[in-house]
């Protein structure tokens, strides 16, 4: 079959498909057991695929444009779809009728029968494989499921920030590195064996905090650009530490404290220095948070400074004071304040994610 004969065919193909649709940025195109007699072809974007297991979901790999999935639900019985596609990115894709493209396929010359016929034997073996896997994993998802877990954060904040060290271009600006991200892909899955969907799951989160920018060049390839270096390796060395700590020291802190210390943040910020007074001892400084606690109550949010008790026992904070009238005062750790209030903001955006991807 010549060249132009393949693309009119495809062409043609194309043309029968249903009209591009569009799904916004974590919505599901279909769910595992659903019943599916349509190809989908993906135009633009990423989709993720991946299997329920117990209490969560185990991966099976990321769909780039060109790609077609949603084929092996033509092997099952019942035309069930065997795993679950959601988008990963906002996403633009084609639907097209199983029947149809087999029409195309048997009305082509005999070899592009046979290799038809022996592509779909391996992806009914696959398909087989899949279930058998399945139902032999008994103790996958025994614990509470957490998409990307902590150990995992880690990982891939290393492999970012290593890959952009060691391949990255200096743009002239001491703290960013560009990167082709296609070296992600190479390290980040083939060579250091990490998820490809949890890589680019956390893709959004390092945007969002402004860690991580891409841009495309003329000629379709994305570059990574990673900013802030420093805060990166502060990210880093936190998340490396945390593994190695006992459960009940490691930094886990409520919706509520986290409120009021993003709070108490922001009211040192907008402080001069010696409008602070030390404590005795000079490690602390005292803090004037009546005006926060009113505004609290007012809206009826609840908090109050016995909210700050995971926060000192982190040494963020020490004791709460009442002076006179309504004043009530906060001894504070200035520097551990600044330290950890974005890295706390973090994992609530680590949390974010993590709870978009539970099925629960």
């Amino acid at each position: 079959m010549s060249e132009k004969t393949s693309d009119k065919n495809y062409d043609q193909i194309l043309n029968n498909a249903k009209e591009l649709k569009k799904i916004k940025s974590g919505l599901p195109i279909f769910k595992e057991g659903d019943v599916g007699r349509t190809i989908y072809i993906l135009q633009t974007g990423q989709v993720r695929l991946f299997k329920t297991k117990g209490k969560g979901f185990f991966e099976l790999g990321v769909i780039r444009p060109g790609e077609i999935f949603g084929e092996l639900s033509l092997w099952d019985d019942g035309h069930h779809h065997a795993m679950s596609a959601e988008a990963l990115g906002d996403i633009e894709y084609l639907e097209l009728e199983s029947e149809t493209i087999k029409q195309y396929i048997h009305s082509g010359p005999h070899f592009l029968r046979a290799l038809y016929l022996g592509m779909s034997q391996g992806l009914k073996r696959s398909y087989l494989k899949l279930k058998e896997f399945e139902s032999a994993s008994l103790s996958y998802g025994d614990e509470e499921y957490v998409f990307i877990k902590d150990n995992e954060v880690a990982k891939l904040l290393a492999t970012y920030y290593l890959i952009g060290h060691t391949f990255g271009s200096d743009d002239g600006q001491k703290m960013s590195f560009k990167f082709n991200k296609k070296l992600l892909k190479i390290y980040g899955t083939d060579i250091y064996g990490i998820n490809e969907s949890k890589i680019e799951s956390l893709f959004p989160v390092l945007k969002n905090f402004q860690l991580l920018t891409t841009e495309n060049s003329p000629d379709g390839q994305i570059f990574c650009q990673i900013s802030n270096l420093e805060f990166f390796r502060t990210l880093i060395s936190f998340y490396q530490t945390e593994r190695f700590m006992p459960d009940e020291k490691k930094l886990k802190i409520p919706q509520k404290t986290f409120i009021f210390l993003e709070d108490i943040l922001s009211k040192v910020q907008g402080l001069a220095k010696d409008e602070m007074k030390a404590t005795k001892d000079g490690q602390f400084h005292l803090l004037d948070v009546s005006g926060l606690l009113e505004n609290y109550s007012f809206r009826n949010m609840g908090i109050t400074t016995d909210d700050l008790m995971e926060a000192k026992k982190h040494g963020l904070v020490r004791d709460a004071l009442v002076g006179q009238g309504k004043e009530h005062f906060i001894e504070l750790q200035k520097e551990k304040l600044f330290k950890y209030v974005p890295i706390i903001k973090f994992q609530f955006g680590v949390k974010k994610l993590n709870d978009s991807k539970n099925k629960t």
